[in-house]
């Protein structure tokens, strides 16, 4: 039985994001081969992976190279920086999953624009790395997949759906 995984921003080839967000790796290349290792030790062939963005800043060359690495049938959610990105890639998506309904989206700025009823339980995004993002006008709990907050390894979604209900039971957002 195949599992759902949840990431975002790995910015694979792109040095200067291990200073912008305090990645602990000497060189792209130790980067680039520790974010896949991590992959593919933690998604299986036949998982499903919903990638929320800034997968590499590279072209559609870059982009093939590093995904033809990579374990597990991928869901795309359009990031800010991806220039590889091909048709069928998405902003925004619902999935009820455990019965709960989760918005995924890669910059948590725009939930409010395609989820102005906020319709989900809860959000998962990208975008903002390392940063806590203080939405005080939402409503509903967000989680962040980047990379950094993640082990630099994609996530079971049922790790978020734990800390929504830990949410519910009045624990930490």
């Amino acid at each position: 039985m195949s599992e759902l995984f949840i990431t975002s921003d790995q910015h694979f080839g792109h040095w200067n994001i291990c200073q912008l967000a305090g990645r602990p790796f000497s060189s792209v290349e130790e980067m680039n081969s520790e974010l896949i290792r991590l992959w593919n030790e933690t998604v299986k062939p036949d998982d499903r992976v919903i990638h929320l963005g800034d997968f590499t800043l590279g072209g559609k060359k870059q982009f093939n190279s590093f995904r033809s690495q990579l374990n597990g049938e991928i869901t795309w959610i359009l990031g800010n920086h991806d220039a590889g990105a091909s048709p069928g890639w998405i902003e925004f998506a619902i999935t009820d999953h455990w019965k709960k309904r989760i918005g995924l989206i890669h910059d948590p700025y725009y939930i409010k624009h395609y989820d102005p009823y906020q319709v989900c339980d809860f959000y998962i995004h990208g975008h903002t790395h390392n940063r806590e993002v203080s939405m005080h006008e939402m409503e509903k709990p967000m989680y962040c997949a980047c990379v950094e907050k993640t082990k630099y390894k994609p996530v079971r979604i049922e790790e978020f759906i734990g800390r929504y209900k830990q949410f519910l039971k009045g624990g930490a957002h």
